[in-house]
């Protein structure tokens, strides 16, 4: 290994140190760039996470499927807020196809959620274009003049896009009866970033706000005790009444052992109102809880099954206990409320 020593004498030193303090600074701040939309247009944002300028105040969302077509339609209206002024709102939606867009503003004291929502509903709207970034799965509007902060403004949005195939979003799932038939239905799984698959949201954490959702769906066969209700196809009726019952002790304990009373009028193992636990044929997560509702899976594991019936074939899963898996499935997604 050779070594090369350097000698700077120290009579220049000063001069050396004169001249590279006095080099101006050639480092100037980046500008962002800004992408290009799916029409060519300039996207307004560029940053993955969105703008705080705006804030989500509630979403009325309608989901209607086609089990024809495995398409569905959806219409969402957001009331938002705006924070601080701004010439653009950006939230999230990832393969929608937008039919129409509209949106209204106006300033109004916030004294209740649902005056707002009411006063915001008998207002006039105009028609808006939405750009799309497909990369980030971002939507954007654009505005000549800017809202200003204080005001609060409804954006509606009609869409269409397929169902998804791949157990995230809204998608769809076929299951047999014991005839021999055929039947479709959806479920969704949104966590933790498949919401703006089915519909155009804030998808962050900090955005988060009061949703009225409704669904049109086909119906399940119904099992109902004075707080919780249990759905599931047809054929399993006979396997439902061991989760209403569980489910019904589980809420009963947890009342008193936290000392908090459950905050909804009902459980259901699926309406905003009540609490429901809903057997899904194919259900990729195995179990998930939603606000006022329970999805589980009708098939796979033992650990994840919501119908159980412990007088058939008890042997079977040879257990001590058979039936103590499935409660304790069930008694871990309920005390999540």
């Amino acid at each position: 290994m050779i070594y090369v020593y350097t000698y700077l004498p120290l009579t220049n030193l000063p001069t050396l140190l004169s001249t590279v303090e006095q080099q101006p600074n050639q480092t100037a701040p980046l500008e962002p760039v800004y992408p290009v939309s799916t029409n060519g247009e300039l996207f307004p944002w560029a940053q993955y996470r969105l703008p705080y300028s705006i804030h989500p105040v509630s979403y009325n969302l309608t989901i209607s499927p086609d089990f024809d077509s495995m398409t569905f339609t959806g219409h969402t209206v957001i009331n938002m807020t705006v924070l601080h002024k701004t010439k653009i709102i950006v939230f999230y939606g990832a393969n929608l196809i937008i039919a129409k867009a509209t949106f209204r503003v106006r300033a109004f004291d916030l004294n209740s959620i649902q005056r707002l929502v009411n006063v915001l509903e008998n207002g006039q709207a105009s028609n808006v274009t939405l750009l799309e970034y497909k990369p980030r799965q971002q939507l954007a509007i654009k505005f000549s003049t800017e809202l200003k902060a204080g005001q609060f403004c409804v954006l509606t949005i009609d869409y269409s896009t397929n169902l998804s195939h791949t157990y995230d979003g809204f998608y769809n799932i076929s299951y047999t009866e014991m005839d021999g038939v055929r039947r479709v239905l959806a479920a969704t799984q949104f966590e933790p970033l498949s919401a703006k698959k089915t519909f155009p949201c804030f998808g962050e954490p900090s955005f988060k706000s009061i949703w009225f959702v409704l669904y049109v769906v086909c119906v399940f066969l119904v099992c109902v005790a004075p707080q919780v209700s249990v759905y599931s196809v047809p054929e399993k009726k006979q396997h439902t009444m061991y989760a209403l019952e569980a489910a019904s002790r589980l809420l009963e304990f947890y009342n008193n052992f936290f000392e908090i009373n459950y905050p909804l009028k009902k459980l259901d193992y699926s309406c905003l109102s009540f609490h429901k636990l809903v057997a899904i044929p194919d259900f990729l997560a195995g179990a998930i809880e939603n606000w006022a509702l329970i999805l589980m899976s009708l098939l796979g594991s033992l650990r994840t099954w919501l119908l159980f019936n412990n007088k058939i074939n008890p042997q079977k899963y040879n257990l001590p206990n058979n039936s103590a898996l499935p409660v304790f499935k069930r008694a871990k997604k309920t005390k999540h409320f």
